[in-house]
């Protein structure tokens, strides 16, 4: 991929088919690795907000490294020209640094990169005031993009495709990851920078200004007011831990991603959440062998779970459910 930031380069893949299938791309090192799930380009869109995560620094204190938080946009047809807004002072490359709030057009052609980096300032590491999120992402056509955020190995090394704003929804459900009888929690590791190791992240970005998230937990209490926002401001909950309904009142239309906590060393995932309009009653995993494979799930509780590994049926087993 591109490495200097506000730089383009002819270096996107198409991949054509003569049948239906799905795109998945991973990246591995060591104790760590994260996936992101491709969409087709006619699910592509002309206006996103970005997603994104602070910057972060690893290292001794003779030899800290500082790694930015990153936008990288992809342009399926010529003469795309995108417009960006920034939420926080970028790194400059080939054009200058592009200051928070102003706003920057480009060019871009079929298969072209274009890659955004924060502008890194060495004495505010893991602060949300050098987060991309909200970045006003808007086009003549439509482009998709991807947003990162990477650090080390043993934490922040995430990245997810961004989803047009036109696949926002009103209603979501998190479920929290599971973890094995051998994890420990609640520890605390400030040698990797690691405060808190419990539960997941889920961050909320508005669409719309007035935008007001409630939640519902498992004991079925009343919605309570989260969080009320307006138009590209994003807040997020930082450690949740139990299966939880989020909800958005006056038919505004909010984003959500989760962040999954995990390891020893807090690696993490970063996934973007389906509305519950577009959930399904099929889908297909693939995996690399050898693995354990986990699911969990939300559905009524009479739903079974059929397996059938390359079309072979092979197992039918019912799943707990949390509702």
């Amino acid at each position: 991929m591109n490495t200097s930031s506000q730089s383009s380069a002819g270096l996107g893949i198409r991949l054509t088919g003569d049948q239906p299938f799905s795109v998945v791309t991973q990246q591995s090192w060591k104790g760590n690795g994260e996936t992101a799930r491709h969409l087709p380009v006619e699910a592509w869109g002309t206006s996103y907000y970005s997603m994104n995560f602070y910057q972060d620094r690893f290292g001794t204190s003779m030899d800290r490294k500082h790694r930015p938080s990153q936008i990288l946009i992809v342009a399926a047809y010529d003469g795309t020209e995108v417009t960006y807004t920034p939420t926080v002072d970028t790194e400059g490359g080939i054009i200058a640094s592009v200051g928070k709030g102003t706003s920057v057009t480009v060019r871009l052609n079929r298969a072209e990169t274009y890659l955004i980096l924060s502008k890194i300032d060495t004495a505010l590491y893991r602060d949300n005031t050098t987060d991309l999120s909200g970045t006003l992402i808007t086009s003549n056509l439509p482009p998709t993009g991807s947003f990162a955020s990477a650090a080390h190995f043993v934490r922040n090394n995430v990245h997810d495709v961004m989803y047009p704003n036109s696949l926002a929804g009103t209603s979501f459900i998190t479920l929290p990851c599971r973890y094995t009888t051998t994890r420990v929690v609640g520890q605390g590791s400030v040698e990797y920078g690691i405060e808190d190791d419990r539960g997941d992240v889920v961050r909320i970005i508005g669409l719309e200004d007035g935008t007001i998230v409630k939640t519902k937990r498992q004991d079925g209490s009343a919605l309570l007011t989260k969080f009320n926002l307006n138009k590209g401001v994003t807040r997020y909950e930082p450690a949740l831990e139990v299966a939880t309904y989020w909800v958005s009142k006056l038919t505004r239309e909010p984003k959500v991603t989760q962040r999954l906590k995990q390891a020893c060393l807090c690696c993490k995932w970063y996934l973007h959440l389906c509305l519950l309009m577009e959930w399904t009653t099929s889908s297909a995993l693939c995996s690399k062998q050898p693995i354990s494979i986990r699911f969990h799930l939300m559905a009524e509780p009479s739903f079974k779970l059929l397996a059938r590994p390359f079309g072979s049926l092979v197992e039918q087993s019912t799943v707990t459910f949390e509702r």
